[in-house]
């Protein structure tokens, strides 16, 4: 079943307010729920005995040819699978169809199911082909057999009913992926057995599945599976096709729960579940008793009858109502969105190179230095540009040694700029280098001593550079830590964490030393904290926070205290939570809530005490990024929202000016491409 690839239709107002009810939502216990959550992923898949597929209504045959993508890509018929410990190209959060057959687990990459649409494979003795509708979303998994034999399923350049259409190896008959049925050919009237399929997260499925197999991008193809080949097709003004049936019951893009029982149809909003907490009910289709579960962190949904999972359809509403008329709409229509925020940022032009994954920093000449990051296309950029605030204008410097992204920025004391670890190509590198502003040139320094990315650096008090944890590229988070001496031009082996960590925060407090907070361990997020000091020269525990974090934001406060806000925990989706660290004490304590969940955001201290979140991850882990920014005030613990930024953005950089204004570059939201060149000012108003 397909849920979250579809989001990218919802507007930011519809977001914002799914995102508020989704955090307002509270697992109900570990018996009752976590039961039913269980039944979806971790039964063995349904009535595996001949299980009669669901009964669909009939929709007049509406077959027509329509090309949705320039270049023709088939279906992959010999894929290729890795074990969990193999699977380093999948993130945790990566929208999966997860099949259960038997004993035998896999998962299928959403993002390589939209090109192919069809993955012939064999689960558990059957021949199956996984289905997916870039159209309205759905994903469906049925047997693959005609007159008895197994055959091949290829995608095809006809649609019915605005749902793609298959063809079969043998008799080339025509097959809807919405039910299975051939519409067209020797076999029309026949339908395939469905089998239950379940859309959750890599991380979700692999907790229920953990010898899960992973289908490999290594089939074949050479496509960048990062790219959306359909982004025509979604979103506001999306492209759209013919039906026989429009109901106007529901908006074309909202999404739903579909289940048929005996010719008795009923549809599920999400949005309607989420708003009336209904994480998991009973009620009745057909006569029959159906179990549905909503789990809305991970956006994963399904039903079950007789505590087996049933096939069932999530999609978009237009997909289910046109080959259900008459289906019943289950629940109340929730409260209208509030309107869009305002648009508070402007556009400060465009940077050279459109990027994401580099870094910007503030020089004393009061310039700020852009280097680096993925332009969306391998290899990593070396260029390097500056951007005036007093001319508004980008100009080319002197280029990186090494290409690099996901790297570390660090000013020094004497007013150059140190380039640590990152990314070249997808390997993670150990090299660094130097940017001196009198020369515009970069010159290359000693390696590090361990290849590092997600790492941290900190300038500390005696000039010397603190660079702590990251992820080495090929084992687990480092607790390694090294010191750069820019006298020397060299790194020193440093002392040990006490805990290994990734994705952390470092912030340095008045008194000198640096406090080293949360982001991801050996096992998951992390809950602790530790205190380098560099007069001892030594990491020591601090407390813990109240709940633990990957991806937050830390910044240092006026009155010496330090803001932590969001983050996400695991396989749970960003957390509104904030909480403010006491060097005094040793203590975290609860500071309220941010108004929008976030992960990946940045944050900065203004002149007036108040700190300005922008962007981050939301609800969605495989697209949602966020466009609004709100202001944080520490002295009241409330958050405002402020506006939104001109395009979302995930993990972009924000850099206080000089002139008080905050300049913003990189990353944003777009179907399939994520770097851009547009950059950013918001002027905080005059205090």
């Amino acid at each position: 079943m397909e849920s979250g690839g579809v989001l990218l239709n919802m507007s930011e107002a519809q977001i914002s307010l799914r995102s508020q009810l989704f955090a307002a939502i509270r697992t109900k216990g570990p018996n009752g729920f976590r039961a039913a959550v269980w039944l979806l992923l971790a039964v063995a898949a349904v009535g595996l005995s001949a299980q009669a597929p669901p009964s669909w209504a009939t929709a007049s045959p509406h077959i027509i040819t329509a090309p949705l993508i320039k270049k023709k890509v088939g279906g992959i018929d010999h894929p290729k699978f890795v074990t969990p410990e193999h699977a380093d190209f999948m993130q945790v959060k990566e929208r999966v169809i997860g099949v259960l057959v038997g004993k035998d687990a896999k998962a299928y990459p959403v993002r390589i199911l939209r090109w192919h649409q069809v993955v012939n494979d064999v689960i558990g003795g059957r021949a199956v082909a996984v289905t997916y509708c870039p159209l309205t979303g759905n994903a469906a998994v049925y047997e693959r057999y005609v007159n008895g034999k197994p055959v091949l399923l290829s995608p095809t350049d006809k649609l019915y009913e605005s749902t793609t259409l298959f063809s079969d190896s043998a008799t080339h008959s025509l097959w809807s992926q919405f039910n299975g049925e051939a519409v067209a050919g020797s076999q029309k009237g026949k339908r395939m057995t469905q089998l239950p399929s379940i859309n959750t997260n890599w991380g979700l499925w692999l907790a229920f599945h953990p010898k899960s197999l992973a289908l490999s991008s290594d089939n074949g193809y050479a496509l960048d599976y990062d790219e959306d080949p359909y982004g025509d097709y979604e979103g506001p003004g999306a492209i759209q096709f013919p039906v026989s049936h429009q109901d106007n019951r529901l908006p074309r893009n909202d999404l739903v729960l579909g289940v048929d029982i005996d010719h008795h149809a009923e549809a599920f909003p999400l949005n309607r579940l989420a708003y009336e907490n209904k994480t998991s009910m009973t009620t009745d289709i057909g006569g029959k008793k159906i179990t549905v579960v909503f789990e809305p962190r991970t956006i994963t949904v399904g039903a079950a009858d007789d505590h087996h999972h049933i096939p069932a359809y999530t999609g978009q509403w237009f997909g289910w109502a046109a080959f259900h008329p008459n289906s019943q709409i289950w629940g109340k229509e929730p409260p209208k969105p509030p309107p869009p925020l305002p648009i508070v940022f402007k556009d400060a032009g465009d940077l050279t190179y459109a990027r994401e994954g580099n870094s910007a920093t503030l020089l004393k000449t009061g310039k700020v230095l852009i280097a680096g990051g993925d332009s969306g296309h391998s290899p990593m950029i070396a260029a390097a540009e500056l951007y005036d605030p007093v001319k508004h204008a980008f100009s080319i410097t002197g280029g990186m040694k090494k290409p690099r992204g996901g790297h570390d920025a660090t000013l020094l004391a004497d007013g150059r700029v140190l380039f640590t670890g990152g990314m070249d190509d997808h390997a993670v590198i150990a090299d660094a280098e130097i940017y001196d502003p009198q020369t515009g040139q970069f010159t290359a320094v000693q390696p590090m001593h361990s290849r590092r990315e997600k790492h941290t650096a900190t300038l500390l008090k005696n000039g010397m550079v603190l660079i702590a944890g990251g992820y080495p590229g090929d084992a687990g988070p480092e607790a390694s830590t090294e010191l750069f001496d820019p006298a020397k031009g060299q790194f020193l082996s440093g002392p040990s964490m006490t805990s290994p960590r990734q994705d952390h925060s470092a912030t340095l407090l008045p008194d000198g030393r640096v406090l080293i907070v949360g982001g991801t361990g050996a096992k998951g997020a992390l809950s602790s904290a530790e205190i380098y000091d560099p007069a001892t020269g030594r990491f020591t525990p601090t407390g813990n926070m109240s709940i633990a974090r990957q991806g937050q934001a830390a910044t240092l406060l006026a009155n010496g205290k330090v803001l932590i806000t969001g983050g996400s925990t695991g396989n749970i989706a960003a957390l509104k939570s904030v909480e403010i660290y006491d060097p005094t004490t040793g203590r975290f304590t609860s500071a309220g809530d941010m108004q929008v969940a976030r992960e990946g955001h940045r944050q900065v201290l203004l002149a007036d005490g108040d700190v300005l979140i922008v962007g981050g991850l939301g609800i969605d882990p495989q697209h949602r990024y966020i466009a609004s920014a709100e202001l944080y005030n520490p002295a009241t613990g409330r958050s405002r929202l402020l506006g939104q930024m001109l395009l979302p953005r995930f993990g972009p950089t924000l850099t206080l000016l000089g002139n008080g204004q905050i300049l913003v570059t990189g990353r944003f939201s777009a179907p399939g491409y994520y770097a851009t060149a547009t950059a950013e000012l918001y002027q905080p108003p005059a205090s």
